[in-house]
């Protein structure tokens, strides 16, 4: 029996990230001003797409996660080395962190100088991740796919030239946020707004959801819309999931090792792949358009609603539908 097909390892290896998920639902809380209200910590807990990649698929996104959501907190609290030093832990675990840096030293209300130190110390944990790698395999990172074609999809000029759809859209976000005043809301938006372009002009794969999610989940509690928009979110990405990675809704995944012999099923949903994929894919890329276009829509007054057992229930569904389905030939078995 390999590591990979023993439960219990499988169990032991996930657990680590189950205990940065709850980290992290209470670093959310403090950032939300939640922090007595239990409802809060559950709404992120038992987010579906938070389980899903984190504890069934078994991705490691929520442990770079946990440290940029520690970053943002202290940036809020204004304790800037500790911030960039955590946001430089995060990039070490994972490149994406570093997109915000330009937004971090926009948005530190300090001489430049000292925002250059920061910037540099923010390397460091980087830095020494990457002495502690340094092979052929470690380098070969940098030519792999999340860093190469976040730049593929663009303006062809001759035959040569192409101008990144991201690269536009990042620098005309940080054009604007270098005309707004210095204060952690429009850092907050900002630093939204540079994910979420991401989302928009390439191509992503399911574990990348992470990144803007808990900008939209601490959105949520502060606008009903959003809170839709977080609810869509949820349903519309176990659909994308199903029909673009179809091989993660596996039933065989539930398989016990002694039930080895079971003549394979078919998948209780045919799908036609094509359309799907399209109509799948155009909704979950409308609902993140709309998600940044509402930042740009100043509200009249607050619009705080209180969360609810029912946002708790909402968030649940899609999660039980996806068990439902990978548990379904099992019933067809039995009967």
């Amino acid at each position: 029996m390999t590591l990979l097909t023993n439960q219990q390892f499988l169990f032991w290896a996930k657990f680590p990230f189950l205990v940065c998920l709850i980290l992290a639902g209470f670093i959310y809380r403090q950032l939300t001003h939640k922090n007595n209200n239990y409802l809060t910590l559950l709404y992120w807990i038992v987010n579906p797409i938070l389980i899903f990649v984190s504890l069934i698929v078994g991705q490691f996104e929520i442990i770079p996660v946990l440290f940029s959501l520690y970053a943002f907190l202290l940036f809020k609290k204004q304790k800037f080395v500790g911030s960039y030093l955590s946001l430089g832990v995060a990039g070490a675990l994972k490149h994406f962190p570093f997109l915000w840096l330009p937004t971090f030293l926009i948005f530190t209300p300090l001489k430049w100088s000292k925002r250059i130190f920061l910037a540099i110390l923010s390397t460091v944990p980087y830095l020494i991740a990457l002495m502690l790698q340094s092979n052929a395999a470690m380098l070969s990172m940098f030519q792999f796919s999340e860093n190469t074609k976040m730049l593929g999809l663009g303006l062809q000029l001759g035959t040569q030239l192409k101008i990144s759809y991201y690269l536009i859209g990042y620098l005309l976000i940080l054009f604007r946020a270098s005309k707004q005043k210095i204060n952690f809301k429009n850092f907050f938006e900002t630093s939204f707004l540079l994910t979420l372009i991401y989302f928009l002009t390439t191509q992503w794969y399911i574990q990348r959801i992470l990144w803007v999610l808990p900008f939209i989940i601490i959105l949520s509690l502060k606008n009903p819309i959003y809170r839709f928009i977080n609810h869509a979110i949820n349903f519309i990405y176990f659909g994308y999931t199903l029909i673009i990675y179809p091989k993660i809704f596996d039933f065989e995944l539930t398989r016990p090792n002694f039930y080895q012999k079971l003549v394979k099923l078919k998948r209780a949903i045919p799908l036609n792949e094509g359309l799907s994929q399209t109509i799948v894919g155009t909704l979950m890329w409308t609902i993140l358009l709309l998600s940044g276009i509402f930042i740009f829509i100043k509200e009249k007054k607050s619009r705080n609603q209180p969360l609810s057992k029912l946002d708790l229930g909402l968030n649940l569904i899609p999660l039980l539908l996806y068990l439902g389905y990978i548990f379904s030939p099992w019933f067809l078995v039995l009967q």
